[in-house]
C-alpha cells in the first residue's frame, strides 16, 4: 500500500461512494437534521478525499476522542491511544475527550492480531457519551415531550442494561 500508483488507484476507487456520502451529510445538514462520519485521527481521506467538503459545504465541525479516555485498554488495564475523528454538525460535547496522560501509567502498545479487532468496536463507554450528545441534538430539535423513552433494539442491551434508553 505504500506504493504511490496503488494509493491513487484505491483512492480513485473509494470516491464515488465518499462523494455519496458528502451529498447524503448535506442533504442531512440542510433538512435540518444531524450528520456524522468518523475515520482515524490523522487519515489522510480527511484531506485527500471528498469529505474535505464537509467543513465548508455542511458546516462540519472536527471532533476528537481519544478511546483510552473511555477505558480502551489491554487486558491488563493499560490504555490503548486510539484517537477518533468525528466530521458532524451536532455538538459533541461528552464525546470530546483528549488524553492528558494517566498518570504514571503509560499507553499499552497497538499490534496487530486481536488487539487491533478490539480496538475497533467502540467501548460502551465512548457508545453512551455519543449517544448523550445525539440526545442533546434531538431535544433541541423536537418538542419536549416528544422524545424521551426509546424502546432499546436488542443487541444493544450491554450499553443500555435497563433495556430503554433514555433521551
Amino acid at each position: 500500500a505504500n506504493d504511490p500508483v496503488v494509493l491513487a488507484k484505491a483512492r480513485s476507487e473509494e470516491d464515488p461512494m465518499l462523494s455519496w456520502l458528502v451529498a447524503d451529510c448535506k442533504k442531512q445538514h440542510f433538512s435540518g437534521r444531524g450528520y456524522g462520519v468518523e475515520n482515524g485521527l490523522r487519515s489522510q481521506i480527511w484531506t485527500k478525499s471528498p469529505l474535505q467538503r464537509l467543513k465548508t459545504e455542511a458546516d462540519g465541525r472536527d471532533c476528537r476522542a481519544d478511546a483510552c479516555m473511555y477505558d480502551l485498554a489491554d487486558d491488563e488495564g493499560n490504555p490503548w491511544q486510539k484517537s477518533y475523528r468525528f466530521m458532524t454538525d451536532i455538538p459533541l460535547r461528552s464525546a470530546r475527550r483528549t488524553c492528558q496522560g494517566h498518570g504514571t501509567k503509560q499507553h499499552a502498545k497497538l499490534e496487530g492480531g486481536k488487539n487491533c479487532a478490539r480496538t475497533a468496536v467502540y467501548t460502551v463507554k465512548l457508545c453512551r457519551a455519543l449517544v448523550a450528545d445525539i440526545c442533546n441534538f434531538i431535544k433541541k430539535l423536537l418538542p419536549s415531550n416528544t422524545v424521551s423513552v426509546l424502546d432499546t433494539p436488542s443487541g444493544f442491551s450491554s450499553v443500555f442494561p435497563s433495556g430503554s434508553l433514555q433521551c
